[in-house]
């Protein structure tokens, strides 16, 4: 899954959850509260596209698109969070285009799952400051006809999502792959401990872990290497 691109919705389905996704999109942390993996050295070179609105601000647009009489109940889930990544070997491809052309290729992967799905954005934030490059979203949790995504997606919405961002990827002249289904994975014998959907979440924090997993992997490989390298330069020297 090395040269893939890997796309996560969810519902953000308690306001305590909404206002954290947008503490963390934004950069809104204070000293004490910043997770380690955030490297504040790059921060500014974050782009954050289209800001998050106030909750007032998405409150009112969903009643504007909901056109009902019935208020909108208090728990109401108001936003789904979305999250673009990439496998080691295509995050390579991405890093070597300009800051411009990765803003203009994540916000129209964006715009191209918002329009699929029938559903305004809401905000989109590109994070450089982290073990990889990747784009947080957020899209409202009623489409243009004032459905509810819970209501309106289907299980082929979901892989759909990765087919429609591989697409956008190749139209910058980039080959990645789209991640493999679930489906195929089973079918090729892969653990399905490993297959379970993760979450954006899960899949957020779960990244940098088995980044630094892999560079370990390597790092210990090299040094078996010059270890070996160096034993076989004395045995050399003996048989001389």
């Amino acid at each position: 899954m090395s040269n893939t691109v890997v796309v996560r919705i969810e519902r953000l389905n308690t306001l305590a959850k909404l206002k954290s996704q947008q503490k963390h999109d934004e950069r809104k942390y204070t000293e004490k509260d910043r997770p380690e993996y955030v490297d504040t050295s790059k921060t500014h070179l974050n782009s954050v596209l289209i800001k998050h609105k106030t909750i007032d601000e998405i409150k009112d647009y969903i009643n504007k698109v909901r056109k009902a009489k019935k208020k909108l109940r208090s728990n109401a889930v108001l936003l789904w969070s979305g999250i673009v990544a990439f496998g080691t070997e295509a995050q390579k491809k991405i890093n070597q285009l300009s800051v411009e052309q990765q803003n203009k290729l994540f916000y129209e992967i964006v715009k191209a799952i918002s329009d699929y799905l029938d559903v305004d954005i809401e905000s989109i934030a590109i994070h450089r400051d982290e073990s990889a490059i990747h784009c947080h979203f957020s899209i409202y949790s009623f489409n243009r006809q004032g459905k509810s995504l819970s209501k309106a997606l289907t299980i082929k919405d979901f892989s759909k999502l990765q087919d429609i961002a591989s697409e956008i990827i190749k139209k910058f002249g980039i080959n990645i792959e789209r991640g493999k289904r679930k489906t195929d994975r089973i079918k090729d014998g892969e653990d399905y401990s490993k297959i379970i959907h993760r979450s954006v979440y899960q899949l957020h924090n779960d990244l940098p872990k088995e980044l630094e997993q892999m560079r370990m992997k390597v790092d210990n490989a090299k040094t078996q290497l010059q270890r070996l390298a160096q034993e076989r330069q004395l045995i050399e020297k003996q048989l001389q």
